[in-house]
C-alpha cells in the first residue's frame, strides 16, 4: 500500500508547460508538453492517489473520456436512426409507415434497464470491459431512437404538406433530395436540441444501469469511467 509523508524543508515547484511523457494530442498530433507539472523525480497529485499510488485526477480524466464518449456515440446513433426512420415513415406513409411504427412500439416496450442487466450478467464472462462498454452503447442506442423517430415522423407529416415540398415534388425532385434539402433543414433545430439534451440523459442512464448491476449482481462496472469509484 502506498503511503506518502511530507518531508520538512523540501518543496516541489509547479511549472507551466513542462516536458513529460510523449502522447498524441487529439489522438493525432505527437507532443510531450504538459500544461503543468514538477521537475523529475517529483510528482504532483492534485486530488491525491489511491492505495496503489495511481493519480486520481488522471483517472477521473480518463473516466470522463469514456463516459462522455458513451453519450456522444449513443446520441449520434440515436439521432441518425431516429431521423432516417421517422422522416421516411412520415414522408412515404402507407405500409412503410404502419410497419415502422409497429416496430417502434415493440422496441419501446422493451425495458432497457432489465435488458442491460441481463446482458451484463450473461456476457461478462465472454467479453472484456471495452467490448462490454461498446455493447452498452449499442443497446442504449437501439432502444433510444424510437422516441426521436416518432417526433420526427410527426414533424415530417406536417412539413410534407407545405408549398415548397409540394413544388419540389411537382418539379420531379427525388425523394432523397426532398428529405435532405427541404425536410431536414426544417427539423434540424429539433435534432440539435434533442441531441444536446440527450447526452446527459444517456450518461445518467448508464449511471443507473451500472448502479443496478452493482447492487443486484454485486459486480463492478467495466473499466474506468465516471460511474466507477476508484478502489482504495
Amino acid at each position: 500500500m502506498a503511503r506518502y509523508e511530507s518531508i520538512p524543508g523540501e518543496t516541489a515547484v509547479i511549472r507551466w508547460w513542462v516536458q513529460g511523457e510523449p502522447y498524441k494530442l487529439f489522438g493525432l498530433i505527437p507532443s510531450s508538453v504538459r500544461l503543468f507539472g514538477v521537475d523529475a523525480p517529483d510528482r504532483i497529485y492534485l486530488l491525491g492517489s489511491d492505495s496503489t499510488g495511481r493519480d486520481l485526477f488522471s483517472r477521473i480524466l480518463v473516466g470522463s473520456q469514456i463516459s462522455l464518449s458513451l453519450g456522444l456515440i449513443g446520441v449520434s446513433i440515436t439521432m441518425t436512426l431516429g431521423f432516417l426512420i421517422g422522416a421516411l415513415s412520415g414522408y412515404l406513409g402507407g405500409s412503410f409507415d404502419s410497419v415502422a411504427m409497429r416496430i417502434t412500439e415493440i422496441i419501446m416496450s422493451i425495458p432497457g434497464l432489465y435488458l442491460l442487466i441481463a446482458l451484463r450478467a450473461a456476457l461478462s464472462p465472454f467479453f472484456d470491459p471495452g467490448e462490454i462498454f461498446l455493447l452498452i452503447v449499442v443497446v442504449l442506442s437501439f432502444i433510444g431512437w424510437t422516441g426521436t423517430a416518432r417526433v420526427i415522423r410527426g414533424m415530417t407529416l406536417s412539413i410534407r404538406q407545405r408549398s415548397f415540398v409540394l413544388a419540389a415534388e411537382a418539379m420531379g425532385q427525388s425523394r432523397l433530395n426532398i428529405l435532405l434539402k427541404h425536410i431536414l433543414p426544417n427539423i434540424a433545430s429539433y435534432l440539435v436540441i434533442g441531441a444536446t439534451l440527450s447526452i446527459p440523459a444517456t450518461f445518467w442512464e448508464k449511471l443507473r444501469s451500472v448502479f443496478s448491476v452493482w447492487v443486484w449482481l454485486n459486480r463492478p462496472p467495466p473499466g474506468d469511467s465516471c460511474c466507477r469509484r476508484p478502489r482504495k
